[in-house]
């Protein structure tokens, strides 16, 4: 008889990675392209910066910038927040978490549930105030260290490391391009990368909201795509890895995010929603060099229920409406 293994894990920063892959079928499917979403949701806390997060506190601990009992400190828009409580936690860290103030109520509460302690910054000043806070609290700070997911290398290299070989794998080489939302700009320059370290003629796409297109030059402005187009070009956006900005809208990244959760149970948030819209752009262009796209779903439509995804699902006075 054969010996049955154990597959138990040690604690829940071991879970993350090695996200399913899946093809979009149906009413998505694109004449002569095939769509594929990488579920990012699939991580632990439920979105790509997991594998930041697990990433940059084995970067610290091994490097000795993170000693026990140390302190965590990051800006996040939550996401990364999220992960970073989560594995804190699993570590026995303080957790300090800056958010500007008009972030999704949904993601505040989960933070603080998670352990850590939330700092709020004027949403005026956008992500820049959050990551000048953050820095503040972290060098007044014994024992700190500071996540700061737009400089850190190791936003690029977790990327590289994981989620663009697990790209390569699980599509046989088969990718034409990848379209990918940014932020901080880690994700698309760590896949882009490895992608193009594999086969230089994989397009990279870059996904950012069409008012507030800094990407393309234009000046910011507020929007409602979370995780996406922050007040600067991070500098970990590697426009050396990237063939062409795409800008989607507000209402094609929540119209295509409603549509995924309805039509192909699959529930993506904002974000996931503009990168969808932007890799159907790409599609109905019938580049012939371009068969198939895959692109990033990076984390759940639950992270935004009180935000502008689900601003029909309620009433004037906020109850639940059921006639939608």
């Amino acid at each position: 008889m054969a010996t049955r293994q154990k597959r138990i894990f040690n604690d829940v920063t071991q879970t993350v990675g090695n996200t399913p892959v899946v093809r979009l079928n149906g009413q998505f499917a694109m004449e002569n392209t095939e769509l594929l979403l990488k579920l990012e949701y699939y991580n632990p806390t439920a979105s790509v910066k997991d594998r930041l997060s697990v990433g940059a506190i084995n970067f610290a601990e091994n490097s000795g910038q993170l000693q026990p009992g140390g302190t965590i400190v990051a800006a996040s828009s939550g996401n990364l927040g999220i992960g970073l409580a989560a594995a804190g936690a699993s570590r026995g860290y303080r957790v300090v978490i800056v958010i500007y103030e008009d972030t999704s109520y949904e993601r505040k509460v989960v933070i603080q549930n998670l352990g850590a302690e939330l700092v709020l910054t004027p949403k005026e000043d956008g992500v820049r105030g959050s990551v000048e806070e953050a820095e503040r609290i972290a060098r007044t700070t014994p024992g700190a260290f500071f996540v700061n997911q737009f400089i850190i290398p190791i936003n690029r290299e977790i990327h590289r490391e994981t989620t663009g070989p697990e790209i390569w794998r699980d599509t046989a080489g088969e990718v034409d391009a990848a379209v990918i939302g940014v932020g901080s700009g880690g994700t698309i320059s760590g896949i882009g990368t490895f992608l193009k370290e594999q086969n230089p003629d994989i397009k990279i796409f870059a996904v950012e909201p069409d008012n507030s297109a800094v990407l393309s030059g234009e000046e910011f402005n507020p929007h409602k795509i979370y995780g996406l187009g922050p007040n600067f070009k991070s500098p970990n956006f590697a426009d050396e890895v990237v063939d062409e900005v795409l800008r989607v809208t507000e209402d094609e990244a929540a119209a295509v995010a409603r549509d995924l959760a309805k039509h192909a149970g699959i529930p993506a948030g904002l974000s996931g929603g503009a990168a969808v819209a932007a890799a159907q752009q790409v599609a109905k262009r019938q580049d012939p060099t371009i068969r198939t796209i895959v692109t990033l779903i990076p984390d759940s439509a639950d992270r935004y229920i009180s935000s502008y995804l689900f601003q029909d699902a309620f009433d004037e006075n906020g109850a639940l409406r059921t006639d939608v």
